[in-house]
């Protein structure tokens, strides 16, 4: 576990200053957008009602790299512990994003420091496949309260493109992914995840092209949907009020 941390973070590091255009993430598209919307509906359900009754809400982000998603996530006004494995990545995040509500923090997903039952959400954005699950899992489900929901964005195993990038090692390499990176099916992240002890876990696939009416079209057909190139993936802790 020590030389696949250390890796990961040697990896993220080298790539902090250029990741943001590296995988053209500097501007908010529609394509990016989307994804937010679905962690912030899937795992920010009940915010809106708390927070008129005046009660303070925590997310926490596992692997928010630059701060790509947490600029977008931080307007909900939801108090957010952001965290990364890399500290140049947590340097460029404060650089982008500096608000009242979220804090960037460098740590390892795998061994959360805080206390148990601190968060409303936990959120995420392709970081699961680069992570050990049962390790970081078990984690999670330790600092999510009772009532409290996940959300992540994966990569799909099913689709050719990013199966070619988690799991062809000289394609991992020519596109500088790291060589932990791993993808999974909705089946086999189900079920993951579900042993973990999360339950109604609904995965579904979709995002093939950047075109909003194209795309929904596509993804609109029952069997060809199923090879998107994106897992949106929710759950929620095992003894939640529901």
């Amino acid at each position: 576990m020590e030389d696949r941390i250390e890796n990961q973070k040697m990896h993220w590091d080298t790539l902090a200053d250029k990741y943001e255009e590296f995988y053209s993430l500097d501007r908010v598209t529609p394509k990016l957008k989307r994804k937010v919307n679905f962690l912030i509906d899937a795992s920010w359900m009940s915010f809106a009602l708390l927070k008129d009754l005046g009660i303070c809400c925590f997310a926490l982000e596992v692997g928010c790299g630059t701060g790509v998603f947490t600029r977008e996530l931080a307007k909900t006004e939801a108090n957010i512990a952001a965290i990364d494995l890399s500290s140049k990545m947590i340097e460029k995040a404060w650089e982008s994003c500096y608000r009242h509500n979220v804090g960037f923090y460098v740590c390892d997903a795998h061994q959360i420091s805080y206390p148990d039952k601190t968060f409303d959400a936990i959120v995420g954005a392709y970081v699961l496949h680069y992570l050990d699950l049962d390790i970081a899992l078990k984690g999670f489900y330790r600092v999510l309260k009772d009532d409290g929901r996940i959300a992540f964005l994966e990569p799909n195993k099913l689709n050719p493109i990013l199966f070619a990038l988690t799991h062809i090692g000289f394609i991992k390499r020519l596109f500088k992914r790291s060589k932990y990176a791993d993808s999974y099916t909705k089946n086999e992240l189900k079920r993951i995840l579900e042993r973990n002890g999360f339950k109604n876990v609904k995965i579904y696939a979709g995002e093939f092209v950047s075109n909003r009416r194209l795309n929904a079209f596509i993804e609109s057909i029952p069997v060809i949907r199923e090879f998107g190139g994106t897992l949106f993936v929710k759950g929620v802790k095992e003894n939640a009020k529901i």
